[in-house]
């Protein structure tokens, strides 16, 4: 399981520089863990005292990952997470301090969803179409600035009280989306393009 507490967050596989300031016994999640060199660089960096979870939805990803944490003698500190199921999932969003969701392609976010409907804290990304699902119900920084992400993060994680108002807000946000929702606007946008139609 994750952590309560991340305190350094890497931003992809084959980006070393996410891990210029790690101390030893830091704990470090790498979402993205390719083909192993993040966590092998944040292994070194964190020692024995620290822990490093690697997280891939890819099960190639995670075996090329783990063969390279084998290899480089490093399997005993690093923990690796592949696709998940439901329950596993909800419980790791209970269960996490932040939510945070850097991505800058997104046309909807199901995972951001799926962490405000979970009650988690959300600092995101203010691209895309993020703060327009996300509205009040989470926090935002500029993805290309790791110092505002820093911040958003820090944020949550200082502020007990704004971290609970947080995730009421995310929580509230959550409860706009639902697939019977979805069916019952996507139904009405269909039957009014095809009167549109007829009227032509």
């Amino acid at each position: 399981m994750l952590p309560e507490i991340a305190f350094n967050l890497s931003r992809g596989c084959g980006n070393p520089t996410g891990f210029s300031n790690l101390q030893r016994g830091d704990v470090v999640v790498d979402f993205g863990c390719g083909g192993g060199i993040d966590v092998i660089l944040a292994a070194n960096k964190v020692g024995s005292e620290g822990r490093v979870i690697g997280i891939d939805f890819t099960n190639q990803m995670i075996g090329r990952a783990n063969q390279a944490a084998v290899e480089a003698g490093l399997q005993d500190r690093i923990e690796f997470l592949g696709e998940l199921a439901t329950v596993e999932l909800v419980t790791l969003y209970r269960r996490c301090q932040v939510f945070v969701f850097p991505s800058t392609a997104e046309t909807f976010g199901n995972p951001l969803v799926e962490a405000m409907a979970s009650g988690a804290p959300v600092a995101c990304s203010n691209a895309a179409a993020i703060p327009e699902v996300a509205g009040d119900g989470a926090i935002f920084f500029e993805p290309g600035d790791a110092g505002d992400m820093a911040d958003a993060i820090r944020r949550l994680l200082d502020d007990g009280a704004f971290s609970r108002e947080m995730s009421e807000k995310a929580l509230a946000r959550a409860r706009m989306f639902s697939w019977r929702r979805t069916a019952t606007e996507t139904i009405a946008f269909l039957k009014s393009a095809a009167e549109r139609t007829v009227d032509r």
